[in-house]
């Protein structure tokens, strides 16, 4: 039972992808609620919400002059699931050691920009 919920977890990490994973571990640092102006922040924002990580709102996108501009998005909270997501992220993290974007931010490399 156990193997297979931790094969799940790795499963769903995979396809939220890096950027969704950085953007979660950044917003549990910070008190909520935070506002998310860049593109590939919100995108990642995108991904968390629609896998139940976090509650969120986030704008549809305006098109003008043939450009799309992005309002930007307000996390409100982080959900349990995704307070269990992480933990486990970190748990495999003390198992299989620190992939390249957490080492980056443990050394303060904090280049989110939200």
């Amino acid at each position: 039972m156990i193997a297979e919920m931790q094969r799940e977890a790795r499963a769903r990490a995979s396809r939220l992808g890096l950027g969704p994973q950085r953007l979660f571990h950044w917003l549990d640092g910070h008190k909520l609620p935070v506002t998310v102006e860049r593109l590939e922040c919100v995108n990642a924002l995108r991904s968390l919400l629609a896998a139940g990580y976090v509650e969120a709102q986030i704008p549809e996108p305006t098109h003008k002059g043939g450009r799309t501009e992005q309002p930007p998005a307000v996390v409100t909270a982080l959900t349990p699931a995704g307070r269990r997501w992480n933990a486990q992220l970190y748990k495999e993290v003390r198992t299989h050691g620190h992939p390249p974007w957490a080492l980056q931010m443990d050394r303060g490399h904090d280049d989110t920009n939200t």
